[in-house]
């Protein structure tokens, strides 16, 4: 419905609130009419009972009678109940004061009109459309959207109010496709529409929806506040809700009485303006109060028991309500969540092998009642609670599980004692050094046959006492799931390099060759796989292999030689297309590998490496050569790179075909050149323009402009012929030259110095420029507008501003460069500007340069500040604050290819470190986490310190062979604090005492690439200042830990 004044909102608002009340009073006799039947017999009675309307005398309504336009006013209104209310006079100067007491109210409200602006023509007759407004806005009816309305003549005005009757069952139409809505309106199809509205809108009862639970169960005593209902009449008004409390035996109660056991009925009821009423009800059970006993009592440990109640108790408990024998006294009671349980700890070790009593007394419930006192024994024993258990009683061949002894709470026994036996050591071996459960390790053989054996571990627990357990271990063959990790051809598996040596290698740093060209000879195929997640230390070996086939052999034959003793697949490409090699292996596996073989490249098109060249018409410095020519490169003359293209895009050796340069404008001329036009060859001119390449992939020729003699827009044009003989080319690439006559008398007044405009450290993978020679650099004189006047050689120098920069400078022999490569490449972190100032000539020219380093390198530290504890192993008497912090690998978690790490088991339980994992995590420059410790490809597994993130063998396979990492692990600044033991601390190594953990806090102030501050500052760690290491530590701020380590 559209937006409707304010004051319609208000009218309808009192209207209906008028009309509710109006619809509460008790209807009257039935209005006796002979003509009041039928479909109008119940809607004239209920306009006759609500005073809406009268017959025309006392036995007749008038069914069939019309209504005056001003009766019907006056009937609505008097309906709503604002019959007479104020309101603006609406302007019609046709009614009376009877009529415009219903009018004016229905004019302000938007609800009636006028059939002009000054008459509302009361005596007229109201048509069945006027009719159908006026209820439909009384009455705020909107249409129901998914009925259609058949009506033609419901359009315009009519077409909402029409609807909105019709899809609500309030009218329906004169005819089957007609409302009616010019035809005058009868009193019986009046009472009708009223009617149907009023039973609409005012006969739906409330509905009641209730704040919780509709059945209750309260403990005897427990407190209880009902929660209520709410409730809403048909037009989402609220209504209020009344509450009536009936207890089990039937009675009215004030409310529920928790301390009076039975069930309670709980009533809402609800009646809205209109008289409809609604109820909804609630059960509320009261439950009997249990008594409180004493269930069970267990010893926890020495000091410590659990006391299990029959059921949950109301209030808490406190020590004063427990009591215990032998002596004892409780100190302390902790319960559980659902107050059926309590941990008593109590002031001595109990006594082995004694009964104890523990009694509870002084509880009440809820309704302050005081349970009877309450016993339960126990008696202590240590073995009461020990669990001692297998990691796993099922094992695979090779793997290795530990035993652990722990008390009731999980914890384990200290200072308990194993040993340990194997009935069948071909099965299963045991090792126990130190009879200490945390050192024993049970090994399924992996070169034996699968079965099982029995596994005795007795233990001897602190108090003396013994236990014996034997377990059934299962030895079954280890599954093994092998996945194809990738492949490539290569000409010799016996000479494959360091980034094919094994599968780690081969994902992480080879470039695999899957395309190969028809007739390039033939190829040895590398496979690499992973078995059970875990890289191969090796290429596959294809021995054994029984079948070996290429699903299209046009393009490529593949068999299998095992001449050798190992198995080598070969495949030969034949022709253009593509197939795939299958493999059937021994264990009747298949592995497919999909090849592209390519046609042979060919020359099929050139490149040049310039489209536009602006010239000057000569230089200020011009020097004769041997064919005559004076140009400078750059200045008067350009030297244009021709390369040879194959049907790929790529470079190709020049072997068939011609190409020709040419230009018809005057004042060009072009030659044979050398890649720097030092040395011109023949000049290029009709019938003698063919450039020689000599086989090779590029040759270059040379533009050179004339004296006095500009040239705006001339095109060079120069053309392949696939061969001599074409006369027509394939292809034909264009250059534009302009050449503009210049003063060489002309002083200079700038410089143009063509250099790179940044440096990367990183230079040797790169392949991006890693230094600037100035002295080779080309230097052009200009003069006011720019143009070139001669070619100059310039010198640099470091501008003021940046002659302390800690990673550049121009050397003597005039080259920005890095002050020592290997340090940028390790510790520069971000991209900088260094200003280059060169100076021709007595003109300067200063260069912003920026330099970076594009390789990944650490430049973020975050330390764990979780409590870590370290249990040493029997051999181990010591650990460093290093190994504490990098975690201390263990080589028997990692893959290993001889003794380089190439990756951590699978199966490793601890990610490849004997005790805690590292603490300290390090983000590299491209904002992820670095490989550290384990993680790195290529340590030795033998004698790795996990603080490291670079070695030899890595750096090698990313491409460094002249340049490398200045450093591959890290200094921490760190100190010790609140050490229980001082003693047990030296330098970084913590000892601690058997039978007595080392405690301490350990505080990092700061993670440094190794000798940055040394290398980079020039300082000693100790004499540089703050400002100097903060540029250089990891670590945004400081943070600490604590520390436990024990033997």
């Amino acid at each position: 419905m559209a937006y409707q004044p304010k004051s319609y909102r208000k009218l309808i608002a009192t209207a209906a609130t008028a009309t509710m009340v109006a619809g509460a009073v008790a209807p009257l006799a039935s209005f006796a009419a002979s003509d009041a039947t039928g479909i109008y017999k119940d809607a004239v009675n209920y306009l006759i009972e609500k005073g809406i309307a009268s017959g025309l005398n006392k036995d007749t309504f008038g069914v069939q009678e019309k209504i005056k336009r001003g009766d019907a006013a006056i009937m609505v209104l008097t309906r709503l109940g604002v019959y007479g209310k104020d309101a603006k006079d609406a302007g019609f100067k046709d009614i009376n004061s009877r009529v415009a007491k219903a009018v004016n109210p229905l004019k302000e409200a938007g609800i009636i009109s006028g059939k002009t602006a000054t008459e509302f023509k009361p005596d007229a007759n109201i048509t069945r459309g006027e009719m159908a407004i006026i209820v439909a806005k009384a009455y705020k009816i909107q249409a129901v959207a998914s009925k259609e309305v058949p009506f033609k003549d419901a359009t315009g005005i009519y077409k909402d109010a029409v609807a909105a009757l019709y899809t609500n069952d309030i009218a329906s139409g004169a005819t089957a496709d007609a409302f009616g809505t010019t035809a005058d309106i009868t009193r019986g199809q009046f009472a009708i529409f009223l009617y149907k509205a009023e039973n609409m809108i005012y006969q739906t009862s409330p509905v009641i929806t209730l704040k919780g639970d509709k059945d209750v169960s309260v403990e005897y005593g427990a407190d209880y506040a009902d929660a209520g209902a709410t409730a809403v009449d048909n037009k989402t008004v609220t209504v209020e809700v009344k509450t009536e409390v009936k207890d089990a035996a039937g009675p009215v109660v004030a409310a529920v009485d928790t301390k009076v056991v039975g069930k309670y009925t709980v009533t809402y009821s609800a009646v809205d303006k209109a008289g409809n009423k609604s109820e909804a009800c609630r059960t509320v059970t009261v439950k009997a109060a249990q008594e409180l006993k004493i269930q069970s009592v267990s010893a926890l440990n020495s000091k410590q028991a659990t006391v299990t109640f029959t059921s949950a108790f109301q209030k808490a408990l406190t020590s004063a309500n427990f009591d215990i024998n032998g002596g004892l006294t409780v100190s302390d009671v902790k319960f559980s969540s659902d107050r059926k349980s309590a941990t008593v700890t109590v002031s001595s070790d109990f006594t082995r092998d004694q009964e104890y009593s523990i009694s509870v007394f002084g509880v009440k419930d809820a309704a302050g009642k005081e349970y009877a006192e309450t016993k339960g024994s126990f008696t202590w024993k240590v073995a009461d609670g020990v669990t001692v258990a297998l990691g796993s009683t099922s094992l695979e061949q090779g793997q290795t599980v530990g035993l652990t002894v722990k008390d009731q709470a999980g914890k384990d026994v200290k200072d308990a004692k194993v040993e340990v036996t194997s009935y069948n050591t071909n099965l299963v071996t045991v090792t126990n050094p130190d009879k200490d459960p945390a050192t024993v390790k049970v090994t399924a053989n992996s070169d034996k046959l699968a079965g099982s054996t029995d596994v005795v571990v007795e233990t001897t627990l602190p108090d003396g006492s013994k236990l014996a357990n034997t377990f059934t271990v299962n030895v079954k063959e280890a599954s093994t799931s092998i996945s194809n990790a990738g492949y490539s051809l290569e000409a010799d598996l016996d000479t494959l390099g360091d980034d094919m040596a094994n599968t780690a290698a081969f994902k992480a740093f080879a470039t695999p060759t899957t395309s190969v060209i028809e007739g390039s000879g033939t190829y040895e195929l590398a496979a690499f796989g992973e078995t059970n997640g875990n890289p191969d230390t090796a290429h596959v070996n294809f021995t054994g292999a029984t079948r070996v086939t290429s699903s299209n052999p046009i393009v490529a034959t593949a068999l299998l030689d095992d001449t050798a003793g190992v198995g080598v697949v070969k495949v030969t490409p034949l022709s253009a297309g593509t197939t795939t090699v299958t493999v059937t292996m021994k264990d009747g596996s298949r592995k497919s590998f999909p090849i592209t073989v390519t046609a042979t490249p060919v020359q099929k098109a050139i490149d040049l490496n310039a489209t536009t060249v602006k010239l000057s018409d000569e230089n200020r410095n011009e020097a004769a050569d041997a064919a005559g020519a004076t140009f400078q490169n750059g200045v008067d003359g350009k030297v244009v790179k021709v390369t040879s293209l194959d049907q790929f895009n790529k470079e190709i050796n020049k072997a068939a075909g011609k190409v020709t340069v040419s230009s018809s404008t005057e004042g060009l001329t072009l030659y044979k050149s050398d890649a720097t036009g030092t040395t011109l060859g023949d000049q290029l001119k009709a019938g003698a323009n063919e450039l020689d390449f000599a086989g090779a992939k590029t040759t270059n020729f040379a533009i050179l402009a004339q004296k006095d003699k500009p040239v705006s827009n001339a095109t060079v044009t120069v053309s392949y012929f696939a061969k001599a003989t074409d006369t027509k080319p394939a292809v034909t690439k264009t250059v534009s030259v302009n050449v503009t006559d210049i003063d060489p008398n002309t002083l200079t007044s700038a410089i143009d110095v063509v250099a790179a405009s940044e440096i990367d450290a990183n230079y040797e993978v790169s392949q991006a420029p890693g230094s600037i020679d100035f002295s080779s650099t080309p230097v052009y004189a200009l003069d006011s507008k720019g143009n070139r006047l001669e070619k100059l050689t310039g010198t640099a120098t470091i501008a003021d501003k940046s002659a302390a920069d800690k990673f550049v400078e121009v050397d003597n022999a005039n080259k920005l460069k890095f002050k020592v490569d290997n340090n940028a490449l390790t510790y520069l972190r971000a991209k900088n500007t260094v200003d280059v100032v060169v100076e021709a000539d007595g003109v300067t020219k200063v260069l912003p340069i920026a330099y970076k380093n594009t390789a990944v390198v650490p430049n973020k530290a975050a330390v764990s500040t979780n409590a870590v504890s370290v249990k040493l192993k029997s051999d181990a008497p010591n650990i460093s604050i290093n190994d504490i912090l990098f975690g201390k690998a263990d080589a028997e978690q990692l893959v290993k290819d001889g003794t380089d790490i190439i990756g951590v088991l699978k199966t490793a339980p601890n990610g490849g470190y004997l005790y805690n994992k590292p603490l300290v995590s390090i983000t590299g420059t491209d904002g992820k986490a670095l490989a550290t410790g384990v993680n790195v490809y290529g340590g030795n597994a033998l004698t790795l310190d996990a603080n490291t993130f670079s070695n030899d063998l890595l750096e090698t396979l990313q491409g460094y062979s002249t340049t490398g990492l200045a450093a591959d692990s890290f200094y921490v600044d760190y100190m010790v604090a609140n050490a229980n033991d001082a003693s047990t601390i030296a330098g970084d190594t913590v000892t601690p005492v058997a039978g007595k953990a080392s405690t301490f806090t350990l505080v990092v102030k700061g993670i440094y690439v190794k000798d940055a501050v040394l290398n980079v500052e020039g300082k000693a760690f100790a004499d540089a200042s703050a400002t100097e290491k903060a540029a250089h530590n990891l670590l945004s701020s400081p943070v600490q830990l604590n520390v436990s380590v024990s033997k």
